[in-house]
């Protein structure tokens, strides 16, 4: 008959049966390409081609861009000279222009100072002269006024007016009285 030591090795031998069909069939399915571990193995081996094809391509277009870069620094490291000449340039004719702008300028200023001042001493001559002859006329007007006044009138003929007998005398304002010119003194060497 059975001992029992045949019995519990009987036992033992059925669990192990059943524990080596649960570990093939776990192993089968870890080794399945489709939905387990070795799908997941597949995927993350095309992934890391993949990651090393696009590291590959990143590299070679950074080298490149790096190689333009540093060609383009070049050129700018180059171009520095000249554009810091014509920068010096630049100011430096930009303020000899000022300067004999601002001395045209002022000698404009002055020659226009100059120009009023003259005109202003022909304005009072011109007044001065036709006060003068205004005065000396004045005699020979009264008498022509007398005698027109005196002289019988023709029948028929028209009625003289009492106006003034016109002349041709302009009638010039007098200057303004003057002030202190502020650019008199700036032209003469002053401020």
């Amino acid at each position: 008959m059975i001992s029992l030591l045949d019995a519990a090795l009987l036992c033992l031998s059925l669990f192990t049966a059943i524990y080596c069909a649960v570990l093939s069939r776990r192993l089968r399915r870890l080794h399945d390409l489709k939905h387990g571990l070795g799908a997941a193995v597949v995927a993350m081996t095309k992934a890391a081609g993949s990651v090393r094809q696009e590291t590959t391509t990143l590299t070679a277009k950074t080298a490149g861009a790096a190689e333009r870069l540093e060609r383009l620094l070049g050129r700018i490291d180059a171009c520095e000279p000249k554009v810091d000449l014509l920068l010096e340039t630049m100011d430096r004719q930009a303020r000899e222009t000022w300067r004999e702008n601002r001395a045209r300028i002022e000698a404009t200023r002055t020659e226009v100072t100059l120009l009023a001042a003259d005109m202003r001493v022909l304005i009072e001559l011109m007044n001065e002269q036709v006060l003068k002859n205004a005065q000396d006329d004045e005699p020979e007007r009264q008498a022509r006024t007398r005698s027109a006044r005196s002289a019988p009138v023709p029948a028929g003929s028209p009625v003289p007016s009492r106006a003034a007998p016109a002349d041709n005398v302009v009638r010039v304002a007098p200057a303004a009285p003057s002030r202190p010119n502020p650019f008199a003194r700036r032209a003469a060497g002053g401020e």
